[in-house]
């Protein structure tokens, strides 16, 4: 096996009529090629809703969380991490939170997914993660983005500890398992390659330690995989590189930058002093919830941590970055929206795009629409089709389609208008819409005539599916709507007329108060005297 240097091409695929978005990510200045960036992802979590149970990466190995408890007053369920996914927990073989998960990478310029990956064996919960790492197989391929495996030889190790596979069956396995990718994955447009041969990562080895199974099973296939393994043991097995992970040492003891960069950058060239057999990484941080666990803590010190590492990455001479992990919630490295963090990380990959380009096509409020777009797929509301057309547009980079499309389903989906309403002047005009569903961060404004409204005292619940406006006078009729707004869209309701009824006193009280007295005389002479020349 050996190194060569990473290929420039654009993936641009088109796959159930969703079409790449010709790289947003690669389109640095003319003659300097783009970095590649790719998240770690974990296909591991299972969920009631999609396949009957709560999988142990929500539960916990030794049921140390109950997800069916809510905890909170947010409506959070318990489960088995210090973080909170924004979109709570999901099923990694869901659709819809990998159209999500998909389409946020999209907008923040990740070009594709390193997929943590266990293998064809159905052992152990591996062939459960089998089949979400091929449905994110397919989830990529249609939504533009690559696919790299991550092959995790522990599973090797289980095997033959559970006398599944003798000691001398390591080598059929491993030409087994990469004949499998070979025919599976290799040879798809989307599966990631560096000088035309598709890259393998290698968590490891950890238990497949001898070079000898490793060039069996990559020396059988027309073009060789390119194999990289972690920073300290690629060599061991004669790979063509190796990828970092997390490094507590580049932290440990300062909050200094450059000290830190310093000390990051010799990491990564502690792998190699080639830049070709180096994968550097972004480390959003680690927290995790394993007992007994020898990793120390590392500070997300509110991103900070994760956008320096980028910075050096980015700046350095490598072409592929690793960002560690999208969702490894176990451990507490996660970029992906949090209750906690928000769209921090996603944002700082955003901004790293900027400066690599001098401009970048994505905003931080574009990142949200994903998020409504799995949200409104789980109200079940809106035909599919309408929720089909919005993730079209986002995948293919329009996103102020898919904001007008998605604003059209929030306004029919959460709001039910009042209908006409006629008070006296002087009395109380009431509205009272209907404001529904789950959506997270709802906000609503009444607008008269498409002026905003504002809480005064005469009038109440601006802010709320209740209006009430006190003493009405004739200033109050109009057309009433209410401003719906969500992450990443606003949108206007259908429009309520309300009218206020002349006094019973008829023109005497000029100003509609419901009351005779000295403001209704003078109010009729400033009119008397500005009409008069």
């Amino acid at each position: 096996m050996t190194a060569s240097v990473i290929g420039n091409a654009t993936v641009a695929i088109a796959l159930a009529g969703v079409g790449a978005m010709g790289g947003i990510a690669a389109t640095a200045e003319a003659g300097e090629p783009a970095k590649r960036i790719y998240a770690h992802y974990m296909p591991w979590y299972e969920t009631p809703g999609f396949r009957g149970y709560w999988g142990n990466h929500w539960t916990g190995f030794n049921n140390e969380a109950d997800p069916n408890t809510i905890v909170g007053p947010d409506g959070r369920r318990d489960i088995w991490s210090n973080y909170y996914p924004l979109i709570g927990p999901y099923d990694s073989a869901d659709p819809h939170a990998l159209e999500c998960h998909l389409l946020q990478m999209k907008l923040a310029g990740i070009d594709g997914v390193i997929l943590d990956w266990y293998g064809i064996s159905g052992a152990a919960d591996y062939g459960i993660i089998q089949v979400a790492s091929e449905a994110m197989f397919d989830a990529s391929a249609q939504f533009g983005l690559e696919f790299i495996a991550c092959f995790e030889d522990r599973t090797v190790q289980y095997l033959v500890n559970n006398g599944i596979i003798p000691p001398t069956g390591v080598n059929t396995h491993m030409v087994e398992t990469f004949s499998w990718m070979n025919t599976n994955w290799f040879g798809a447009a989307h599966y990631g390659k560096r000088g035309g041969r598709p890259l393998v990562l290698n968590f490891g080895p950890i238990f497949v330690g001898d070079p000898g199974p490793w060039e069996l099973a990559t020396g059988l296939l027309s073009p060789e995989p390119e194999l990289f393994a972690l920073p300290h043991l690629w060599r061991n097995i004669d790979a063509d590189g190796g990828f970092n992970w997390v490094s507590f040492s580049s932290f440990e003891g300062t909050t200094d930058e450059a000290v830190i960069r310093q000390r990051l950058a010799n990491y990564f060239t502690f792998t190699s002093s080639d830049p070709n057999q180096v994968i550097p990484s972004a480390v959003a941080g680690f927290d995790d919830v394993y007992a007994g666990d020898p990793f120390p803590f590392l500070d997300h010190r509110d991103g900070e941590t994760f956008r320096i590492g980028l910075d050096v990455a980015m700046d350095g001479p490598w072409e592929m970055v690793q960002l560690v992990t999208w969702n490894d919630y176990g451990e507490g490295t996660m970029i992906e929206p949090t209750r906690e963090f928000g769209y921090t990380f996603l944002e700082i990959v955003q901004q790293a795009r900027r400066d690599e380009q001098g401009s970048f096509a994505f905003s931080a409020e574009d990142l949200r629409l994903p998020t409504l777009l799995y949200e409104l797929r789980k109200e079940g509301g809106p035909t599919p089709a309408t929720l089909d057309a919005a993730s079209f547009a986002l995948a293919n980079g329009d996103v102020a389609g898919a904001r007008s499309i998605l604003a059209g389903v929030v306004v029919q989906q959460v709001t039910r208008m009042p209908e006409p309403a006629i008070v006296d002047a002087g009395g109380s005009l009431l509205l009272e819409a209907s404001v529904a569903g789950t959506l997270e961060g709802i906000g609503v404004r009444w607008e008269r005539d498409g002026v905003p409204l504002v809480d005064d005292g005469r009038v109440s619940g601006a802010e709320t599916a209740m209006l009430t406006i006190a003493d009405a006078t004739r200033a109050d009729a109009g057309v009433y709507r209410l401003r719906v707004s969500v992450p990443g869209v606003e949108a206007l309701s259908e429009g309520v007329i309300a009218g206020v009824r002349p006094s019973a006193f008829g023109i005497a009280d000029f100003d509609g108060d419901g009351d005779v007295d000295l403001t209704d005389l003078i109010g009729f002479l400033a009119a008397v005297d500005a009409a008069i020349p």
